[in-house]
């Protein structure tokens, strides 16, 4: 439910219908079909984690849609030797939300100094009081700060998992299952933390142990490659015996044949 309620904020434009010549194949949309989108029983902390959310994007949107405030920000990157963009995140990206909030921590004095001068910058009224309702509060961006740090094994695993490294499914069930490890045992002195890890631990169970079509899926796999292996390196053990006993064999009877 934590990680679902990220993205329940996403407005996205309806897709216009397509005459692609493959409109006739079947498209699954795993996100519609698997991941739950039923927010009505969200507690407090999903729904102020969903509101800061949607106010980062929308600041976001506003900066990079607007020339005078994306001029302003220019001004003060240079200022602050900041080299970062500032970009939305996606739901079929990975660690994207993570890193949406990596570069709003980084730009934090940045945007607390546009909300200071936004009565000089030649704003319209209206653009005026919208940036007003997406400012931050302190509390926002503490708790900004806190979903950072919840959503850092995350961004290792999947980096574990990409990239140059090859991936495999026992990479994969290693990688789930020390972040659960983590989760249960990661203990805070902050309520809002805990709560945290608490709704994430409930969505892996909910995603992974308790879909046990998959989760045997992945053992039988596992059990698998390692029983392939396992024959693989048996015959090739076998194969490379023979081979140097064939060669010592060789040796001594051409040995013999000299005396």
């Amino acid at each position: 439910m934590f990680l679902d309620y990220i993205f329940f904020f996403f407005q996205e434009e309806p897709e216009s219908e397509s005459e692609d010549e493959n409109d006739g194949y079947l498209c699954v949309d795993y996100w519609e079909n698997d991941v739950n989108t039923d927010f009505e029983s969200a507690n407090d902390l999903q729904t102020f984690i969903g509101t800061i959310l949607l106010k980062c994007r929308s600041t976001i949107k506003m900066i990079n849609k607007s020339s005078n405030l994306t001029s302003y920000m220019d001004k003060l990157k240079d200022d602050h030797d900041l080299e970062r963009n500032l970009s939305i995140d996606c739901k079929g990206r990975w660690n994207s939300t993570k890193y949406m909030i990596d570069n709003i921590l980084k730009f934090k004095p940045l945007i607390s100094q546009l909300h200071s001068d936004k009565h000089e910058l030649y704003l319209t009224n209206k653009r005026q009081q919208k940036l007003t309702s997406l400012e931050l509060s302190s509390d926002e961006w503490r708790t900004i700060d806190f979903i950072k740090q919840v959503l850092t094994p995350f961004e290792k695993a999947t980096k574990l998992m990409s990239g140059q490294k090859y991936p495999t499914i026992g990479t994969a069930l290693f990688a789930i299952r020390k972040m659960k490890t983590f989760f249960e045992s990661y203990v805070e002195n902050n309520s809002i933390i805990n709560e945290m890890t608490n709704l994430l631990l409930e969505q892996m169970a909910h995603y992974i142990d308790n879909d046990t079509e998959q989760l045997e899926l992945i053992v039988v796999c596992i059990f698998n490659f390692i029983h392939i292996e396992g024959i693989v390196a048996l015959v090739f053990g076998l194969f490379r015996s023979t081979w140097i006993f064939g060669i010592v064999s060789e040796r001594t009877n051409k040995s013999g044949t000299r005396n």
